[in-house]
């Protein structure tokens, strides 16, 4: 997923287009190796900005 991406919040139940993206890497001490997790800034049809991770958007259609 990258910005531009038009993504449908499972929860929320609406579509948006990603506008930012962020990476968060964090230490998994119980198998000593790392964890990145998503985060993206959407731009919802009802016009609200909100946060989502990765696991509860779906992409809908690519940005080229």
């Amino acid at each position: 997923m990258t910005v531009g991406d038009l993504v449908f919040d499972a929860s929320l139940g609406q579509r948006g287009i990603i506008v930012e993206s962020k990476v968060w890497e964090t230490h998994v001490a119980a198998f000593g190796g790392r964890e990145v997790e998503y985060e993206y800034t959407i731009l919802y049809e009802d016009g609200d900005f909100d946060t989502a991770y990765e696991n509860e958007l779906e992409v809908v259609n690519e940005s080229r």
